[in-house]
């Protein structure tokens, strides 16, 4: 995942840049391979690289298009590439994702969400109409908060990169709490009071005279049927679903690895990925966590039963690691202070 950031003044008035760096600052720890910045006016965007996809590699966020008319930022992994570039009419040798969600607001505006699969949010600022809009993915992986004002809008990849504004108050959302602490989920809210995340399936739409407006454009609860003739045919059908689901995120410019605890998740993803990489000459890597002082929790029993169904030739690497002396709070102050929340 990389980091993204901006601040927009509705009511016009140039944008600070050190208010934008000590966004980019705050963000650093999410982003750790450089960064980028972008302000015209009224707006500014800013970007925190960690380049996990080939086309990431060389690319440059913030990325505006030749013409000067659009500018993103994007964190971004698209699962739907040779889907979407052949909608667009593009190769897609080359094309970053970031450039495809271009393409694709241009052919389908707002509407583009609607044709992204992958996990994804951003934020593009449209020059010719003045205004930003923002998306995140139908299921939230990655995540988008926001504090916004008649006069500003700032966002960023985590809260405690808005909390670098002394401008944001930090009042604590009493409501926010009483929900986590009864186990009712609350996508839109932060435990600051003034802090909302922008909820999964939602884009964010602001322009200065026009405010800030949220839209949903996909719903996890709306009402879908799959009907197959029999037990069978189901089966036959999940299991084609969740090969597309894995083969499409092993696109990466670096090993691909599993965490592979022996249970029905792990070993099915394992399973499943291990085979089209070994076609490539890219042998899978597996990362376990064993315990030798509390028995029911080892799982190597299973483990072993996954690595021998894939076999060596599959497998290039398995690495164990010792969870008996493992803390779960280790680091966990300064995790808890970059997440914003409990």
């Amino acid at each position: 995942m990389s980091a993204i950031g901006g601040l927009l003044n509705l009511d016009g008035a140039p944008v600070d840049g050190a208010a934008l760096a000590r966004l980019s600052q705050r963000l650093a720890a999410r982003g750790p391979e450089g960064e980028g910045a972008w302000q015209q006016g009224a707006i500014g965007l800013l970007h925190r690289y960690l380049r996990l996809t080939p086309e990431s590699l060389t690319e440059t966020q913030p990325y505006t298009t030749p013409d000067g008319a659009l500018t993103i930022t994007a964190d971004v992994r698209l699962d739907n590439r040779p889907a979407l570039c052949a909608a667009l009419g593009r190769r897609e040798e080359g094309q970053p994702d970031c450039a495809l969600i271009l393409a694709a607001y241009e052919r389908w505006g707002e509407g583009c969400a609607e044709h992204l699969l992958g996990d994804f949010a951003f934020a593009l600022w449209d020059a010719r109409t003045r205004r930003l809009f923002c998306a995140r993915d139908h299921l939230g992986v990655r995540p988008l908060a926001y504090y916004a004002t008649q006069d500003r809008l700032a966002f960023a990849s985590e809260v405690n990169a808005l909390l670098a504004l002394p401008e944001i108050p930090r009042a604590v959302n009493e409501v926010r709490i009483a929900a986590f602490l009864t186990a009712v989920p609350d996508p839109d809210h932060s435990f600051y009071r003034d802090i909302h995340y922008l909820p999964p399936g939602h884009t964010l739409t602001a322009a200065p005279g026009e405010g800030v407006r949220l839209r949903q454009y996909w719903d996890l609860s709306a009402p879908r049927e799959t009907r197959q003739p029999n037990t069978a045919a189901y089966v036959e059908a999940f299991r084609d679903l969740l090969t597309d689901a894995v083969g499409c995120r092993l696109r990466s410019a670096y090993p691909v690895g599993v965490m592979l605890s022996g249970g029905l998740d792990s070993s099915s993803v394992a399973c499943l990925a291990a085979p089209p990489l070994a076609a490539r000459g890219q042998p899978l890597r597996t990362l376990s966590i064993i315990y030798d002082e509390v028995p029911e929790a080892d799982e190597r029993a299973y483990m072993a039963l996954v690595l021998a169904v894939l076999g060596p030739g599959a497998v290039g690497r398995h690495q164990q690691v010792l969870g008996d002396p493992v803390s779960m709070v280790t680091g966990m102050t300064d995790l808890m202070a970059r997440l914003g929340e409990p």
